[in-house]
């Protein structure tokens, strides 16, 4: 069965500060934010997944290419 292609997806940032848990977690520094993102895939309207990451904002930099049409 050949795969399905999966043409939308939407990306969610959040910048915040992290709990208690994720700064022992992640090992950050008092006072370092993070940055949640959270990824849905959808096929039609259909969310066919939903992936969360959790950044830590001091070490990461987000590129994106933007189609201009």
């Amino acid at each position: 069965m050949p795969a399905r292609a999966l043409p939308e997806a939407r990306e969610v940032f959040v910048a915040r500060m992290p709990t208690p848990q994720e700064t022992e977690t992640l090992n950050l520094l008092p006072g370092t934010p993070v940055v949640e993102l959270s990824r849905t895939i959808y096929a039609g309207e259909r969310a066919v997944e939903v992936t969360d990451f959790l950044f830590d904002a001091g070490w990461h930099r987000f590129t994106y290419d933007v189609p201009m049409d």
